[in-house]
Parts: C-alpha cells; sequence; structure tokens
C-alpha cells in the first residue's frame, strides 16, 4: 500500500526555533564586544547635540507618558524614544540611556545575524562568530580621493547625498529596524515555505496557523514603530512575491487572503505615517517628490554597487545554485529599495536628509545575510576530483570572495576608526 505523502521540512527555518547552542560561552564574548564597541560610539555620538543619536535623545527628553502625543511630536515611530523615556523614568542620564538603548539593539541584530547563519552553515562556532562579526562590521569598500571616509563621496563632488553602509553606526532608529528586518525577512520566507511544503498533504486547504500569520502582522507593526524606512521597501517587494505566487497557485486563495488580512494592519499604519510625514503634518517634514537628477542616479548607484561589491560576485559565483524562498525575498526587497532612492525624494526642510536610503541600505545588510550564507556553501562542498578547470574555478571562486569580503571589512574598520575620532555630527 503506498504510504501518504508527508510535508517537506521547510527550507527556510523558523526564526525562533530552539536550538541548544554548542559554545555559549564564545557566543557571549562575541557579543559583549560588540556591545561595547556600540557603546563607545553611541555614547560618543549621544554627547554631540547636533548627531542624529544626540538629536533623537533631545526629543526622548522632551516625552512624557502622561502625555503620549509628545512622543509623535517630532516623528511617527516612537518605539526608541519610549525605551529611553522608560530609561530616563528611573534616573538615567540622557546619554547613557541612549547609548544603552542603542548598543543593545546593535547587540541583538548582532545575535540575530549570528542566528541566521547558526542555522544555516555547518561550520564551527569561532567560525560562524566572525562570519557574523564581518557582517555587522562590514561598509562600503574605500577608494582613495573619493570616499575617503567611507559613508560620505569626497565634499569636492558637491554632494549632499551619501553613500551609505550596510552598518550605519551613527543612527540608533536604523538600529532597530534592522533587528526588525532580520526577523522579519526569514520569518516571511519560513512562512511561504510551510504553506509550499503542505500543498502535497493539503492541497487546497494547505495554510498557516491563524497564530503565526497574525504574530508576523505583529511584528511588521513593531518595525514600522522603530522606522519605516524597512516596510517602505519591504512591503511593496513581498506583495510582488506573494501576487506572484498566488498566480502560480490560484486554487490557494485562503493562505494569501490569511496573509493578506495578517498584514493589513501594518499597511493601514503605512498610509497613517505617510500622510504624517508627508503632508505638511508636522512643520519639520516635508513632502514626498520625484526625485531624479543625473547627479542623485550618479551617486546612488555608486553606493548601492559599494555596499554590495562582495554579494553581486557571490552572486555570479553561485548564479547555477537556484536560489531558496529567503533568498528571493531578499533580492526583490534589495532592488526595491535601490529603485525607491533612485526614483523618490523629500521636499522642504528635509530635501537634503536622503531618507529614502535608509532603506537600501537595510536591505544591504539583508542581502549581506544571504549572500554570506551561500558563499559559505561553496566552502562546505567538496572540490570536484579528475576536472582541472572546474577545480581551480570553484578555488577561484573562493580566493575572489575573501579578498572583496576583506576589502569590505577593511571599509567598514576604517569607518568605526573615523567615527571613534571625528567631531562632525553625524
Amino acid at each position: 500500500m503506498k504510504e501518504p505523502m508527508q510535508p517537506k521540512a521547510s527550507s527556510c527555518p523558523h526564526p525562533f526555533e530552539r536550538t541548544r547552542e554548542k559554545h555559549p560561552v564564545w557566543v557571549a564574548l562575541f557579543l559583549l564586544g560588540l556591545f561595547a564597541l556600540a557603546w563607545f560610539i553611541s555614547l560618543k555620538m549621544a554627547r554631540n547635540s547636533g548627531s542624529d543619536i544626540g538629536i533623537h535623545a533631545a526629543w526622548a527628553a522632551e516625552c512624557s507618558f502622561l502625555h503620549p502625543k509628545t512622543f509623535f511630536r517630532h516623528g511617527a515611530h516612537p518605539l526608541w524614544h519610549v525605551m529611553v523615556s522608560l530609561l530616563l523614568l528611573v534616573g538615567m542620564p540622557l546619554d547613557y540611556a541612549a547609548a544603552l538603548i542603542t548598543a543593545l539593539s546593535k547587540t541583538l541584530e548582532g545575535y540575530l545575524v549570528y542566528r541566521l547563519f547558526r542555522q544555516r552553515v555547518k561550520f564551527h562556532t569561532l567560525l560562524l562568530i566572525l562570519m557574523s562579526l564581518i557582517c555587522v562590521t562590514v561598509a562600503c569598500i574605500r577608494i582613495k580621493d573619493y570616499n575617503m571616509v567611507v559613508y560620505f563621496a569626497n565634499p569636492n563632488n558637491k554632494t549632499t547625498y551619501s553613500l551609505g553602509t550596510p552598518n550605519t553606526w551613527h543612527s540608533c532608529t536604523q538600529y532597530l529596524a534592522q533587528v526588525f528586518m532580520l526577523v522579519c525577512v526569514p520569518y516571511a520566507a519560513h512562512l511561504y515555505d510551510r504553506f509550499e511544503n503542505e500543498l502535497p498533504l493539503q492541497g487546497e486547504n494547505s495554510n498557516i496557523p491563524k497564530k503565526e500569520g497574525i504574530f508576523f502582522g505583529t511584528l511588521l507593526i513593531g518595525s514600522l514603530l522603530a522606522k519605516p524606512t524597512f516596510m517602505q521597501a519591504f512591503l511593496p517587494a513581498a506583495c510582488l512575491f506573494f501576487l506572484y505566487q498566488w498566480i502560480r497557485h490560484p486554487k490557494n486563495s485562503r493562505f494569501f487572503v490569511r496573509v493578506l488580512l495578517c498584514v493589513l494592519p501594518s499597511i493601514l499604519m503605512m498610509i497613517a505615517q505617510y500622510l504624517y510625514y508627508f503632508t505638511n503634518t508636522v512643520v519639520e517634514q516635508g513632502g514626498m517628490v520625484f526625485s531624479l537628477t543625473p547627479n542623485k542616479l550618479k551617486i546612488t548607484l555608486a553606493g548601492a554597487a559599494m555596499m554590495r561589491i562582495f554579494p553581486w560576485a557571490t552572486l555570479l559565483m553561485t548564479r547555477k545554485k537556484p536560489l531558496n524562498t529567503f533568498e528571493k525575498l531578499t533580492l526583490a526587497y534589495d532592488a526595491v529599495a535601490i529603485v525607491e532612492y533612485v526614483l523618490l525624494g523629500e521636499g522642504g526642510p528635509r530635501a537634503d536628509d536622503g531618507n529614502f536610503g535608509w532603506g537600501m541600505m537595510g536591505a544591504a545588510l539583508m542581502l549581506w545575510v544571504v549572500t554570506l550564507i551561500r558563499y559559505a556553501h561553496l566552502w562546505e562542498e567538496k572540490l570536484p576530483t579528475g576536472q582541472p578547470k572546474c577545480r581551480l574555478c570553484q578555488i577561484g571562486h573562493r580566493v575572489m570572495g575573501l579578498l572583496l569580503m576583506a576589502w569590505h571589512w577593511y571599509g567598514g574598520i576604517y569607518y568605526l576608526c573615523f567615527l571613534f575620532q571625528t567631531t562632525r555630527a553625524l
């Protein structure tokens, strides 16, 4: 008798799957070191009233839990300010409170990156920690006389557009947004893979549990409260991805409608944030405008490329390997983020802030995560025997990846040194 078909294991593991850590001491030391690094940089920035962290800290100090509207006086993403205000209630100094929340956010980001690697790569813990450290410290590649301080192009270029970096150490709200990003993107992939893997068994009834869908929707709302820059690119990308899959599986509308209902609150919240930021609700904000100039296009594409030399090279070197759902979602998210920054901008007092670039920078970090996993799989594969050309080619791919990774990491270390030394308000 033929046995009933069983659902396949999800190709994208559950982001919150419990696993026993083999070397907890090494992981703890990595996280402690990352916290210390983020703490010193954040504290330095918090004491500069003109820096991004300093400005947000001043806004947090103006907030009062007795008057909730004060949390929305300067922005519609108050999560960081709420947490800082809680520390102020217990008597912690403002600069220490701002630095603590920011450093904890960066540490959590590092832990989530480590977990994503640990779930997907069969390396020793120390190698996984090294991968994680590289991922959370890389920056734009540094090219002499073009971007001497990595993040910015040479001032002689007379441009207000920054090149960007996957790890923006000077932005406290970006840290929080990237924490949610590192959960939401793999979680969305996990939910879709779970649905597709149950299709052979469940057919038209294949679906996801309501609790998981609601939890996913809650995470998306949390990301909007942290900073809407992740969702402004991921939501369109995810909608395109799921619409395409709906067309592929027209009989499974039950699943796609459930996903839509779960994310609907976050869509409505994004609309409310759009009205807040781009309809002159607040004097400090400006409108959203179509902004495509030759100079902006040049700087934006240069920045996108200089943040992604290693990821793009890895995708090219592994082009024969099929993409999984996690990778497809990330690539769609990254592409939408770049296009948005190329085409859109702000008018009014924030015209020169380049706020649509935050989405592109966050997407770059997500792209680094998935491509580092693909690159690690190159090292897991055995070199072919009896095929000298193929063997030489694979060795070349591995060496090329290491060199490009080192170039990015050099830029990241140089940028960290710059942050420690500069008195510039970032």
